[in-house]
């Protein structure tokens, strides 16, 4: 099976018209997540996190946040219907959410002087290196974002995979296992 076609499969399954409520969680969660983005992604540039940072939100940044805020929120919903969270996927999606942040929250801020300062830094030091360690992640930023938008894609490709995955050890849903390991998947009239 594709990659592609792996994830269709899943999103049927996992949004199909009995699951609305995984829908509606994905659009509640996801939108809010989103707009955070939308703001924090340009916010570098504006200077502060703000909704005037909106104006300098570039077409890239702008599907970047919608891939992160959404994607993060598909994520997690595919891991649930697979079988639940706190597997190999949702380190991934997390891990994406704080990559695709750290360019705004530690350029420009006074986060990297509070860390420099709190292993023992004396002032000079804290002059000399905060402006470097914030330079290298504004001069990094795209690449830190593509980096979250990747590894949130990555984390859907997981959850899909292991939700259309299929399991030798148990039977197919809606089959009922009888006794000797049977099942009841070609005889209905076993019961």
């Amino acid at each position: 099976m594709t990659p592609v076609a792996r994830v269709r499969a899943a999103l049927a399954a996992a949004f199909a018209i009995e699951h609305r409520m995984r829908t509606i969680i994905l659009i509640a969660l996801g939108a809010p997540l989103a707009m955070v983005y939308m703001i924090a992604l340009p916010a570098e540039r504006y200077g502060a996190f703000s909704l005037q940072a909106l104006a300098l939100l570039t077409p890239a940044e702008a599907v970047a946040a919608l891939v992160l805020g959404f994607g993060t929120m598909l994520a997690f919903a595919l891991q649930a219907a697979a079988g639940g969270i706190g597997r190999r996927g949702e380190p991934l999606t997390l891990g994406g959410l704080l990559v695709a942040l750290a360019p705004a929250g530690l350029c420009c801020t006074g986060v990297i002087p509070a860390i420099l300062a709190a292993l023992g830094a004396s002032t000079p030091v804290l002059l000399r290196e905060s402006g470097r360690y914030a330079s290298f992640f504004a001069q990094y930023a795209d690449l830190f974002v593509a980096g979250g938008v990747a590894l949130v894609v990555l984390s859907v490709w997981l959850a899909s995979a292991r939700m259309t995955s299929a399991c030798t050890t148990c039977p197919a849903p809606g089959v009922r296992p009888l006794r000797g390991g049977i099942t009841n998947a070609d005889d209905e009239t076993l019961h």
